[in-house]
């Protein structure tokens, strides 16, 4: 893996321009990572790392980093461990697997050493969706040098919306199946759970027509990029993140201004748990975007005009011109 991992254009009107990719490694884990806007001095100044949700991979978020780039932000992002083009630790590659969150933040830590840190930017933002929400609030809590200006986080991955009326069966479902050795394979129903096959009409995520068909497109077009469900070793360790993070008092800890959008349609993500996760924050900005499914950045474009009007108002309030008062440190001191 010694030449530059690939990343596959495509011909929307939105996409960025020529990344820099490379491989940062972690251990035996590959993470493939892309850099935009180096180029001008002025914008590599004003940084944005953006941080994707379960299943998802870089192109996925094209027009998102275009947004970025078109806001004067050079951006940086990658591909979790277990999915996109990173490294896989299932024979079966829909299978999403994780033993426990902190894998997340030792791939951040690796992002933040070598690609961050060397271009020593003035204004740094941790941005994340979903799951990349709920890894950039865990991350600030285990790392609380690692010289952020603010955060932005995206319908966060906080609660779970879990069928049924008893959540914790579901939670002591995955115990039981990780203690009984089967952490590594599909929940209940997840190996029927093709993405590759997934319609619109039934879709939980976008009520835009359009930019489904291009998700589409993409896992199609490269298969290798798909994602299906999660396994019950993910699943666990999900559920002993999310009462982690959602700890008061870790939630305290956190004085850096952080904008919380929820998806007024979210049935995936439990919205209710953002009203607690915001109260709790030091410097909390919450909105609710009522007709939002669970991917905001993916939604229609009357949907993603609320959230980045809202962005834009919280970074010209929230995060100073001169960037962070507090040097980048290194994010294991």
């Amino acid at each position: 893996m010694s030449e530059r991992p690939p990343l596959y254009s495509t011909a929307e009107a939105h996409s960025p321009p020529e990344a820099c990719t490379q491989w940062v490694t972690v251990g035996d884990t590959k993470l493939r990572a892309a850099v935009w806007g180096l180029k001008e001095p002025e914008r590599a100044q004003n940084m944005v790392l953006l941080l994707g949700g379960r299943t998802e991979y870089i192109e996925k978020y094209f027009e998102t980093i275009s947004d970025l780039l078109e806001r004067d932000f050079s951006v940086v992002t990658f591909d979790w461990r277990g999915q996109g083009l990173s490294s896989r630790s299932r024979e079966n590659r829909l299978i999403g697997h994780i033993d426990q969150f902190d894998e997340f933040v030792s791939d951040l830590d690796a992002v933040m050493e070598e690609i961050i840190r060397p271009l020593k930017p003035a204004r740094l933002i941790l941005m994340g969706h979903s799951m990349g929400g709920h890894n950039a609030l865990r991350y600030l809590q285990h790392r609380p040098t690692s010289g952020f200006d603010a955060a932005v986080v995206i319908a966060p991955m906080t609660g779970i919306n879990t069928p049924g009326p008893f959540p914790g069966l579901v939670k002591g479902l995955a115990a039981c199946m990780c203690a009984l050795g089967k952490g590594g394979s599909f929940v209940v129903g997840g190996a029927a759970a093709n993405p590759l096959k997934e319609e619109f009409d039934s879709n939980q995520v976008t009520s835009d027509l359009a930019r489904f068909d291009r998700y589409k497109g993409q896992i199609t077009s490269h298969q290798e990029l798909a994602l299906g469900a999660p396994s019950y070793g993910w699943l666990a360790a999900a559920f002993r993140s999310m009462k982690e993070v959602n700890d008061p008092d870790r939630l305290k800890s956190l004085t850096l201004p952080v904008l919380l959008a929820s998806a007024g349609a979210d049935t995936i993500v439990d919205s209710n748990s953002h009203d607690h996760v915001a109260a709790h924050l030091g410097n909390a900005t919450h909105i609710t975007i009522g007709a939002a499914k669970h991917e905001i950045l993916n939604e229609t474009d009357f949907i993603r005009a609320e959230f980045w009007r809202a962005f834009d108002g919280f970074v010209q309030k929230n995060v100073p011109q001169s960037g962070s008062q507090e040097a980048i440190t290194s994010s294991t001191s």
